[in-house]
């Protein structure tokens, strides 16, 4: 009799033995015992394991397996097993046959924002800069836009955080083809007339006429001892990204000189040297715009003067016609620097030259304003 009895328990514990794992490996999970309450990543994969042909695994090097996952004490199947760890642990997962693999959820990163400066389009046909401002909010991502304008793809790239300027074409009016039109700039020609002074003219009046980028230089002058012309070429502006009331230009220019000068060489006798010279200059000239028509101009200009000796046409040295301590240099001039450089002054010889820094201001009047 008692080993009928012994059958029939091992008989109900076989059972409630099949009964059990076959549950498990049916993927039911009951949230009694060792599941409910807090119970540790590590654990939850040692016990699923065990009891049933799901493995799950994740990386220990990026997940840590003490996060805990909370179970209320109720009945899972396999994909509500997965769903509860998810919405607890923030982990999501991939089925790979009998193999889950847990990863970390990276949700989706909403796109940058971008803000466009509205402005509302004009039939113009004229080229016209739209600015986009973006915000880097997340990992590098290529963005396409399609601008309210041109209804054409911009390529942005988010991993900048400054401005982009996009240049679009505005449509022409509907009875003509679109088409750009460069932005307005002032007229290419240029006309001024002004006064001027420099350290060897003191007194100069000067027209300046041309078209841009070139312009021809005239003025007349005069140091009350030789009175002459001058001429010469001026260059457009240099620097063409500063304000438009500045604008700065290199000048070259010639002037021939003439003055009769007369030479007491002693008992009576008067000598008369023609003296003759040509001067050539370059520079560099600022403008600076004051008002509508009115522009101020300075310079800085370097000279050089070659200087000769005529009498009655010959070219002669005037070291015979001055005494030992007179300078020829001071009497048979033609111009007067306050500061030489060079000077090859030689009382034997018939020419020299001169060389020397000079300035220049005036104010000249605009007539194409």
């Amino acid at each position: 009799m008692a080993g009928v009895v012994t059958k029939r328990i091992l008989a109900i514990a076989c059972l409630l033995g099949t009964v059990f794992f076959s549950a498990a490996q049916g993927q039911l999970l009951r949230g009694t015992g060792a599941l409910i309450g807090p119970i540790s990543l590590d654990s939850l994969t040692h016990y699923m394991n065990i009891h049933t042909d799901i493995r799950l695994t994740f990386n220990a090097g990026k997940i840590s397996g003490r996060r805990p996952v909370r179970f209320p004490g109720r009945t899972y199947d396999l994909n509500g097993l997965l769903a509860h760890i998810q919405k607890n642990t923030g982990l999501t997962w991939s089925l790979y046959g009998k193999h889950v693999i847990f990863r970390e959820d990276h949700h989706k990163i909403p796109p940058p924002i971008i803000r466009k400066k509205p402005a509302p389009p004009k039939k113009t046909g004229v080229d016209t800069p739209v600015i986009i401002r973006q915000k880097n909010t997340g990992p590098p991502v290529n963005l396409a836009i399609i601008d309210t304008i041109k209804r054409g793809p911009v390529s942005i790239d988010t991993r900048t955080r400054t401005r982009i300027h996009v240049r679009t074409t505005i449509p022409a009016p509907e009875n003509g083809p679109a088409k750009t039109v460069a932005p307005s700039s002032s007229s290419k020609w240029l006309l001024h007339a002004g006064v001027f002074a420099n350290e060897v003219f003191y007194v100069n009046g000067g027209i300046e006429a041309g078209i841009k980028p070139v312009s021809l230089l005239f003025s007349v002058g005069s140091n009350f001892h030789v009175t002459t012309w001058h001429i010469g070429l001026q260059s457009g502006n240099l620097f063409k990204h500063l304000p438009e009331r500045m604008s700065f230009h290199i000048t070259a220019g010639y002037s021939p000189l003439s003055a009769v000068i007369n030479v007491d060489s002693g008992l009576q006798h008067t000598t008369h040297f023609n003296v003759k010279g040509q001067l050539y200059d370059l520079g560099f000239t600022a403008y600076s715009r004051h008002g509508k028509h009115w522009l101020f101009k300075a310079g800085i200009e370097w000279r050089l003067l070659k200087t000769s000796y005529y009498i009655d046409g010959t070219l002669t040295s005037p070291a015979r016609y001055f005494s030992q301590g007179q300078n020829p240099d001071k009497t048979l001039y033609l111009l007067r620097p306050p500061l030489k450089f060079v000077n090859t002054f030689d009382r034997n010889s018939g020419s020299n030259i001169k060389f020397w820094p000079g300035i220049s201001i005036g104010v000249y009047y605009n007539f194409l304003r």
